[in-house]
């Protein structure tokens, strides 16, 4: 028998009540609107560049960081709007974004001996 032997065999009931006490309801959205700032800056970073704003819809990113929803984050449309269109967007663009910047020049190698 493995470690994880029934590891998947869980009670979903169980583990949310273990949980609960120590989540609120109002944790991700809360998370989320935190970010909202720096979440509009980074959609005018990828506005600024060519490349990064040619493969993402701004427009929809800031239609999306307008209206806020005040409730409704555990229904699947809100769900598919903000947790996997805004974030998942915001988290691409932002690797576009850091793999377009050049590269640091090469440490100067060192110097053979003798020569």
């Amino acid at each position: 028998m493995t470690a994880l032997a029934g590891f998947w065999d869980f009670d979903g009931a169980a583990i949310q009540a273990a949980v609960a006490p120590r989540c609120s309801p109002r944790r991700p959205r809360l998370a989320l609107a935190l970010d909202r700032d720096r979440d509009r800056v980074l959609v005018d970073r990828i506005a600024a560049d060519a490349l990064a704003a040619s493969v993402i819809d701004t427009e929809v990113l800031r239609r999306l960081l307008r209206p806020w929803p005040r409730s409704r984050w555990g229904q699947p449309l809100t769900i598919a709007r903000y947790r996997n269109l805004l974030l998942q967007t915001l988290s691409a663009a932002a690797f576009l974004l850091f793999a377009l910047r050049p590269l640091p020049p090469p440490p100067p190698l060192p110097l053979e001996r003798g020569a």
